[in-house]
């Protein structure tokens, strides 16, 4: 459970970091929410989708490499 949730955490924050930088404020008002429509702003979306890529590539190789199979003496029951 701590995984879904601390990467949702790290993850927002990253891609607020990286699309919004200077913390600007949405322009557009709809019936239920707000929008952006700031050029500078909408240009940073591509970016950030190379970036999570990047950054998963990352974790998951890492993660990947941090397997092994278990050894005779490990205690590791199927109960």
């Amino acid at each position: 459970m701590m995984g879904f949730g601390g990467g949702a955490v790290f993850y927002n924050e990253l891609i607020t970091y990286v699309i919004n930088p200077t913390n600007q404020k949405p322009d557009i008002k709809g019936e239920r929410t707000t929008y952006f429509s700031q050029p500078s702003l909408l240009r940073n979306i591509p970016e950030v989708f190379i970036v999570l890529g990047v950054l998963t590539i990352i974790l998951q190789t890492l993660g990947v490499l941090m397997l092994r199979l278990p050894k005779p003496d490990d205690d590791v029951s199927c109960e």
